[in-house]
């Protein structure tokens, strides 16, 4: 009797341990299956394991490198191109500028040229004659004398107030009266008499202006010249 328990001991001592053994390396196959059914999707899992670790390292590399400060040469490079836009900008203004002043002078110094022949022309229409006498021909400055008429206006002179100054006319006993403007001078005016031939008074008139630049900035740089023969009408 006693035999027999001790054999029965023994068996259900080895079938707990194969028991036991079957459950444990039941479970550690199970465990291998369910982490990793096959080699290739082991080595695809490792593979993506690692893709996922170099995404999250250059994201987190990209995120730093974003929230880092700026180097020298970097802040060196900026404000050489923010410079460069603004010299650029400045240069642009500034010619925009001269284009405009350069328009006005030009503008200012034909009318003056054609304002001047103008009263000029008709002051020579309207006399009965020419002083010689009083005037200067043929050198610069030149001085034109007219015979009017109108007492009031006899004579008319026509003549520069200084060697490249304004242009005035003086009529009878009245003060002088400025033709141009303070902004321009008169180079140049030369009276030529061309009486002699014609049958009636003839006189040539040349005359240069320019834009008075006090300064030596180009674009205030301008003259013109004209010239035109105007006949007395009596």
């Amino acid at each position: 009797m006693g035999v027999k328990t001790q054999k029965h001991k023994n068996t259900k001592t080895r079938l707990l341990w194969c028991c036991t053994r079957f459950v444990t390396i039941s479970r550690s196959g199970l465990r291998r299956l369910l982490c990793f059914p096959s080699q290739s999707f082991a080595t695809k899992l490792r593979r993506s394991k690692k893709k996922h670790n170099c995404f999250c390292v250059s994201l987190f590399s990209c995120f730093c490198e974003k929230k880092r400060g700026f180097t020298l040469i970097e802040t060196l490079i900026y404000v050489a191109i923010i410079g460069m836009v603004v010299a650029s900008f400045v240069v642009f203004v500034m010619s925009i500028s001269d284009l405009r002043n350069k328009a006005y002078v030009i503008s200012e110094v034909q009318a003056n040229c054609r304002t001047t022949l103008d009263i000029i022309s008709q002051k020579i229409r309207a006399a009965t004659g020419i002083n010689t006498v009083l005037s200067t021909f043929e050198s610069d400055p030149g001085v034109l004398s007219l015979s009017m008429a109108d007492s009031a206006k006899n004579p008319t002179v026509i003549n520069l107030d200084q060697d490249d100054g304004i242009l005035q006319i003086t009529e009878g006993i009245a003060g002088p009266i400025a033709i141009t403007s303070d902004e321009i001078r008169i180079t140049n005016l030369v009276f030529t008499n061309l009486t002699s031939m014609s049958k009636r008074g003839n006189i040539k008139i040349e005359i240069t202006a320019a834009f008075n630049n006090a300064g030596t900035d180009i674009e205030y740089n301008y003259l013109q010249s004209l010239q035109t023969a105007v006949n007395l009408r009596q």
